[in-house]
């Protein structure tokens, strides 16, 4: 009886998960954890591109869809005018309090997403082949989405979602 050297999907999956961290993307979103962890969201700003959060001791990150890949930039000053380029140009609006997401059939707003994380510590990251999720306490995370314009662009929308 000839032996299968076919992977078991356990093996697949493990096999997967350790290109995924041994990867240069993982590495580089790696740098940013060190950056934001235990730093408490007190702002956010929504853009086309990504998101800018502001933390309570000043500092902000922003989180951005560029080169066909999610990225960041951390900052402890206010953030200039480069920086809100990043995230789309024009901020799509600016949430400094805290405000729960709608509820019920109304439209997404990704302001009111981003405003559930305020008040909220970032305690970790997940890292996928190219974007990558805010984590913070309760298993929540501000989970990214790349959607298609309809210019045939691309947006990031984030998500206050249960990981």
């Amino acid at each position: 009886m000839k032996k299968s050297n076919r992977r078991t999907p356990d093996e697949q999956i493990e096999e997967l998960a350790k290109t995924l961290w041994e990867s240069p993307y993982s590495d580089y979103v790696r740098g940013l954890l060190k950056e934001i962890q235990g730093k408490v969201v007190a702002s956010s700003i929504a853009g086309q591109k990504g998101y800018l959060l502001g933390f309570g001791d000043g500092s902000w990150v922003a989180c951005y869809f560029a080169n066909r890949r999610m990225q960041w930039r951390v900052g402890a000053e206010e953030p200039a005018r480069p920086e809100l380029r990043l995230i789309g140009g024009r901020p799509r609006g600016q949430t400094t309090r805290r405000a729960r997401p709608k509820s019920g059939p109304s439209p997404y707003s990704m302001e009111s997403e981003l405003a559930s994380a305020h008040g909220w510590p970032v305690t970790n990251l997940t890292i996928g082949v190219k974007s990558f999720s805010l984590c913070f306490p309760r298993g929540m995370q501000l989970q990214p989405k790349i959607r298609a314009t309809p210019s045939g662009g691309k947006a990031l929308r984030v998500y206050w979602e249960r990981w």
